[in-house]
């Protein structure tokens, strides 16, 4: 009987590839493990820990006979065993034997029920109902997975997109600002030019109020010997007194036409500090020139008939100066200066004709010339001023615009300068932020920027700032954050999950003030999260292919449709990444022969 079993089952192992022997089934063990669970010709269990031997009939006996409780692995009797689940049709697991016949259908782990099969309780067996739940979410993740693949591509569409405009506006706001800064520097050109002029102008203003000076110094020279002969012919008459009336006479039309441009004072517009020094300059001389006069006045005072009406010289106005610089054509040297003298009609006739020094109302109309040619000088001079105050606004305003240019240009080549991960594929969320509210925080992270952490009712805390990609690209670092009280710097590992949406899913802090956030991405998609949640029986179920398929490049033409990217990638490009995406299909073709 026994030798026709045994050449049964040789027989069936010859004519088989595999032969599996098929053992006597056990409650609570593993379909891999029965062959320990067999038992002997002499109906005896060994322990499996090699210490004990019982009768095979104590198996699962409800009480534990072996020191490692392998004579319990369907019942509760061995504290810190584990059960089996078959779960025929799904996947087995393991539970702990404490929930073995206690009621309860564990259907999270024993979808079979199994484990309640002597528990006073009906667990039917859903394993197959669950499976079909379980592969329609296995499906739909993958096909999530897919449409995040799908996103990735147009993720790098768009970061591609972003990147020409980005180049084109860089370049363009290089141009513009070359551009301005090369009118800048012909502004100040003509600036340094016309400055100069006003500064030579300026030099010649002051020769101007010295020459003056010295003119001024001699007509009170001889306004005094006037006053000298007068007195002399009052002498004669038996007189030393003058008259005041007298004096009166001898400078009235100066009084007249010269007195009030006399105490006008001299300002010189106080836009720079030099024309401020020039201004202190010229009053300097005037001042010489006042206490000239109160010389005169205490002579006179001195001549004067007692109880007279007072007489009060008044100095000569520089009424030939022109109230601003001469302009570019200023002569070499000063041109001379006529000083008003005292009119010949004044003058008493008893004075000697023997002061020829008062005789020169012929210079008046000379004067008059002198005048009207500073006066265009001034004119000319004003007209200096006025293109530089023109220049200056221009210069400001083209300046303004130029810094805006510079940091246009500064922004731009930091933000292409920063690793935006493969193919550029984050430039697209450059300084996009998201925002995560929990229980306590909302969590904020500003990507390539810096994440922060703020407290309901309290303060906005730095926890990093972008450092670097780690793991190939599937780990973002940000640290150097504010720093922790008795503790380190705040640092963020940033762990980028594949996920349709750009996301936070989650942030924990498992060491003080070291946190970790996933972040869900469609930009780290690829084919291991597929291999992941297939079947070994799903050999005819696609797998993604990283290159661009012909959707794809329809996308990105789509995407780039409209904008400056095509001025840099033209249908060449486009056909070369067709190109490589037939050779990437034609290398499938070849790996699956």
């Amino acid at each position: 009987m026994h030798f026709k079993q045994i050449t049964i089952v040789l027989t069936s192992c010859i004519s088989l590839i595999n032969c599996a022997v098929h053992f006597e089934r056990i409650y609570g063990v593993a379909e891999e493990d029965l062959g320990k669970y067999q038992r002997t010709p002499d109906d005896l269990f060994h322990c499996l820990d090699g210490n004990g031997v019982i009768p095979y009939s104590a198996l699962n006996d409800d009480y534990c006979d072996c020191a490692d409780g392998s004579d319990e692995p369907g019942t509760a009797a061995c504290p810190g065993t584990k059960f089996y689940c078959d779960n025929h049709g799904s996947v087995g697991h393991f539970i702990p034997s404490s929930r073995v016949n206690d009621g309860v259908c564990d259907y999270d782990l024993c979808c079979d029920g199994s484990d309640e099969y002597n528990g006073g309780i009906e667990c039917p067996d859903r394993c197959e109902e669950l499976e079909k739940l379980k592969e329609s979410t296995r499906k739909e993740e993958i096909m999530k997975i897919y449409n995040a693949f799908q996103k990735r591509q147009e993720m790098i569409a768009q970061s591609l997109k972003n990147v020409t405009e980005d180049t084109v506006t860089l370049i363009e706001n290089q141009e513009l600002y070359n551009k301005e800064n090369e009118e800048l520097d012909k502004i100040k050109a003509e600036i340094k030019e016309l400055e100069e002029i006003e500064k030579r102008s300026k030099d010649f203003y002051k020769l101007m109020y010295r020459d003056l000076k010295k003119d001024y110094k001699e007509y009170i020279k001889k306004f005094k010997k006037a006053i000298e002969d007068m007195l002399v012919i009052k002498s004669m008459e038996g007189n030393d007194k003058i008259d005041s009336n007298v004096l009166h006479d001898i400078v009235k039309d100066y009084n007249e036409e010269i007195l009030e441009e006399l105490n006008k004072p001299k300002i010189v517009p106080k836009k720079e500090q030099e024309e401020e020094e020039e201004e202190e300059e010229s009053i300097e001389i005037i001042e010489e020139e006042r206490e000239e006069e109160e010389e005169v006045n205490e002579e006179i005072s001195t001549k004067q008939i007692p109880n007279d009406e007072s007489f009060e010289f008044k100095p000569i106005s520089p009424k030939n100066i022109p109230s601003s610089p001469p302009p570019k054509d200023i002569p070499s040297s000063p041109p001379p200066k006529k000083v008003n003298p005292l009119p010949p009609k004044d003058i008493p006739s008893n004075v000697p004709s023997s002061s020829p020094e008062l005789n020169n109302s012929d210079d008046e109309e000379e004067d008059e010339e002198e005048r009207l040619m500073y006066e265009e000088k001034k004119e000319a001079h004003n007209k200096i001023k006025d293109q530089l105050i023109a220049l200056r606004s221009k210069r400001s305003t083209i300046d303004r615009t130029a810094r805006d240019y510079k940091r246009t240009i500064d922004k731009i080549e930091k933000k292409l300068s920063i690793d935006s991960g493969l193919n550029k594929i984050y430039y697209s969320i450059y300084e996009k932020v998201y925002s995560l509210k929990t229980s306590d925080y909302t969590y904020t992270l500003t990507w390539g920027k810096e994440i922060k952490q703020k407290e309901e009712h309290g303060p906005l805390t730095l926890l990093g700032k972008f450092k670097e990609f780690r793991d190939n690209y599937r780990t973002v670092i940000y640290d150097d954050g504010a720093q922790c009280w008795n503790g380190p710097k705040r640092s963020v590992t940033v762990n980028l999950i594949c996920k349709e949406q750009n996301e936070i899913l989650k942030v924990s802090e498992p060491s003080k003030c070291e946190y970790v956030m996933d972040f869900g991405t469609p930009g780290v998609c690829d084919n291991s999260d597929i291999i992941a949640l297939k079947k070994p029986e799903d050999t005819k179920s696609k797998e993604i292919n990283p290159e661009f398929s012909e959707d794809m490049l329809e996308s990105i033409r789509e995407i780039l449709k409209d904008s400056p990217t095509q001025a840099i990638l033209d249908e060449d490009e486009v056909e070369t990444l067709e190109a490589e995406n037939n050779n990437s299909e034609q290398n499938k073709k070849h790996d699956e022969l």
